[in-house]
């Protein structure tokens, strides 16, 4: 600017190049931010704590990112070359060292967002791994709530069965047989053909049309 001012051309090559190392000298710095922000993240209650981080890790970064500005001045064209390392440092510094401070804290901020989205992703996965959890334990409860009364009723019209039709009760002990087998089969997986649940459901009807008679009906 300074030498446009004063009327002066300036090849656009020269007025790019201490831009691109400035962008350059960033780029290399902003893995070790990132990497900083993950190990002292902004999170409860850690938060004073990672201010106080962030502050002398910003203070550090950005006069490490000058000094390698003012080290590669020389070898761009930089108008701010002042003859030697520690003078052109002392103007950079004088000059940058606040207006880079944002850039310190925009690659925090970066850092800050991915890993409020991988909470946040983290927190959904674990709400459906307890969702299922949760479907899982309600239906063991069902099937433990049932399952006995089912089978005390079974085994008693059996026990009647036996003695006023031989024939029909051992044909309710098959039935029961296979209804148990098909169960056990079931509740190993998790998840079973719908031709399997049907069968499953229509033995178990089978059996409770033989309890109730023709006081069950069903579709």
């Amino acid at each position: 600017v300074s030498e446009i001012v004063r009327g002066r051309p300036v090849p656009l090559e020269r007025a790019m190049t201490p831009w691109l190392a400035f962008a350059a000298l960033w780029a290399l710095f902003t893995p070790l931010v990132l990497d900083l922000h993950a190990r002292v993240p902004f999170a409860p209650p850690g938060i004073p704590r990672a201010v106080a981080v962030h502050t002398l890790g910003a203070f550090l970064i950005v006069s490490l990112q000058l000094a390698g500005l003012a080290a590669v001045a020389p070898y761009v064209g930089a108008s701010y070359f002042s003859g030697t390392w520690f003078a052109t440092f002392r103007r950079v510094a004088g000059a940058a060292f606040l207006l880079n401070i944002p850039v310190y804290v925009a690659i925090v901020g970066i850092g800050e967002i991915r890993r409020l989205a991988r909470a946040e992703r983290e927190r959904e996965a674990q709400a459906r791994t307890l969702e299922s959890l949760l479907t899982e334990a309600q239906l063991l409860t069902l099937r433990s709530q049932l399952q006995p009364h089912f089978l005390f009723n079974t085994l008693n019209t059996i026990a009647v069965l036996i003695h006023e039709d031989i024939e029909l009760a051992h044909r309710m002990v098959l039935r029961l047989g296979s209804l148990l087998r098909r169960s056990l089969e079931s509740s190993a997986k998790n998840e079973i053909s719908l031709r399997s649940e049907l069968e499953l459901v229509a033995s178990y009807l089978e059996i409770e049309r033989t309890r109730f008679g023709d006081r069950l009906a069903f579709e």
